[in-house]
């Protein structure tokens, strides 16, 4: 049995047999370390079915363990996006897009050679039937000697995905910026723990989102999501707003700041959402590596339509020509900020994004998007450690 969280991929009992044309051609192969997490009768099942027969328990394999672990390390890391952001903000004086696309730039640099060393390792080993982290791959050789033949860009797999793949990862990447660029900005109008707070509404509109499309969600369920975001949301309520702008403050800005934010976490719910339908087809560290590229090309577009200074030539807000600070594309590369900015590339980018994009290919995405509601209270400790708040 194979447990999926895909609603696309679905057998019924009795027909485990009847594979499309597309199933027949897509290889299916697992690390020999791994066994199956849950079984529901033998057949091919989904997030839904799962969910509502109680399927999804506690596994001890081998990807579990490093899935529940690389998202441990994946909150304390995302913990330092917000704290690193407003540092920035207060002593950088950095505008919030172009601190968004200084940090998807030093990400893709270390993201693009791990993703083509994923290439590279998939493409030497032979396969035979057999799966690898849950990845299927669609192979151009014979059945009798299958191998991976990379990620079908531009293929539409369907009914699983309406459109081609690439359409897909650009989708998310859109996502993705949005998700970033709303809550980025929305920290200029409230503090750092808030708008973690309120970005971090994700978890109730997953709940909401899985209720409205069919799928049985307890009560049980529904009350530990509220109750969680409930007890932070009173901390937050007793927060005082400082380290904000006195424009924000005399303005009472902070409910546009708590808008954004709440922009945000929808944006968070499509992410995990598409990210569950392309699992199946992108390898991990291919996807995170190209929608990093997406989110990068499109905070720095950003910066460029919204936030350059209008006597700036184009060329000096990529480049910093002509001008006297490193408030450009490529002002991170400068002696005060590179070691900065690389060492925050690092962290997000290898041991955050990439171990929540591992953690969603093996943890149903509710029990996912409830763990996040953590990082509030990581933010906040590490605002309060820096002195940004």
């Amino acid at each position: 049995m194979i447990s999926n969280f895909d609603d696309a991929h679905y057998e019924s009992p009795g027909h485990e047999n009847d594979k499309s044309p597309l199933l027949s051609n897509i290889v299916e192969f697992v690390e020999t370390a791994s066994v199956e997490c849950s079984t529901t009768g033998g057949h091919v099942t989904t997030f839904k079915e799962e969910h509502s027969v109680g399927a999804v328990s506690t596994c001890f394999n081998l990807n579990c363990c490093l899935a529940w672990l690389s998202m441990t390390m994946a909150i304390i890391s995302g913990g330092t996006i917000g704290p690193v952001f407003k540092y920035m903000e207060v002593v950088g004086r950095i505008k919030p897009c172009l601190a968004a696309s200084w940090r998807c730039q030093a990400m893709v640099i270390f993201l693009v050679p791990l993703a083509v060393l994923e290439h590279l390792y998939f493409k030497r080993v032979k396969y035979n039937g057999s799966k690898v982290s849950g990845i299927n791959v669609v192979s151009n050789s014979s059945e009798s000697e299958e191998s991976y033949s990379g990620v079908k860009w531009c293929h539409t797999f369907t009914p699983h995905l309406p459109f081609p793949l690439v359409v897909h990862v650009i989708y998310s990447g859109v996502m993705w910026a949005g998700n970033l660029l709303f809550w980025i900005v929305g920290l200029q109008y409230t503090t750092t723990f808030k708008a973690s707070v309120v970005a971090n509404l994700h978890p109730i509109l997953l709940v909401m989102s899985l209720a409205a499309g069919g799928t049985a969600v307890s009560c049980l369920e529904w009350v530990g999501v509220l109750v969680s975001f409930g007890g932070i949301l009173l901390i937050s309520l007793r927060e005082r707003p400082s380290h904000l702008p006195p424009e924000v403050v005399a303005h009472d800005k902070e409910w546009l700041g708590l808008l954004l934010c709440f922009v945000s976490a929808a944006c968070e719910v499509l992410v995990v959402f598409n990210r569950l339908k392309t699992k199946r087809f992108v390898p991990l560290m291919q996807y995170t590596a190209a929608t990093t590229v997406v989110v990068a090309l499109i905070s720095s577009l950003s910066f460029l339509v919204l936030e350059s200074d209008a006597d700036s030539s184009w060329a000096g807000s990529i480049f910093c020509r002509g001008l006297e600070s490193d408030h450009c594309i490529i002002g991170w590369t400068s002696y005060k900020w590179i070691r900065k900015v690389f060492l925050f590339g690092f962290i997000i980018g290898v041991i955050c994004f990439t171990g929540f994009n591992y953690a969603l290919q093996h943890i149903p995405p509710l029990v996912y998007s409830s763990l996040t509601l953590l990082d509030p209270a990581v933010t906040a400790a590490l605002s309060w450690l820096i002195g940004v708040e």
